[in-house]
């Protein structure tokens, strides 16, 4: 692509991601939270910022603390431990998803 043609697409591409960044990702991440808000079985804070909406795997009887930034692709999900006790932890699971997977 020359550059002429790259600059005038880029050009006009520009008014347009930002007016998706203004107008639609708040729309994306609203409609993110209340799509987790629905599947876990605690009250979900309106201060968690939800990217894209997590993998929900179990019963979905997960509880999440306030000011969390959760990112697209994660896997939520209740582990037993011996003892009989549930542990959660988001961060190890996407950890080891990216690893596996290979992603970014």
């Amino acid at each position: 692509m020359s550059k002429d043609i790259k600059g005038f697409a880029v050009a006009v591409l520009i008014p347009i991601a930002r007016l998706r960044r203004r107008l639609i990702d708040p729309i994306v991440r609203l409609w993110s939270h209340a799509r987790l808000a629905e599947r876990i079985t605690s009250p979900l804070d309106p201060s968690v910022v939800v990217l894209g909406v997590p993998e929900i795997h179990g019963t979905g009887n997960i509880r999440l603390g306030r000011r969390l930034y959760l990112y697209p692709g994660l896997y939520l999900a209740r582990i037993f431990h011996k003892k009989g006790r549930l542990s959660f932890n988001p961060l190890i699971k996407w950890l080891f998803r990216q690893e596996r997977f290979g992603r970014s």
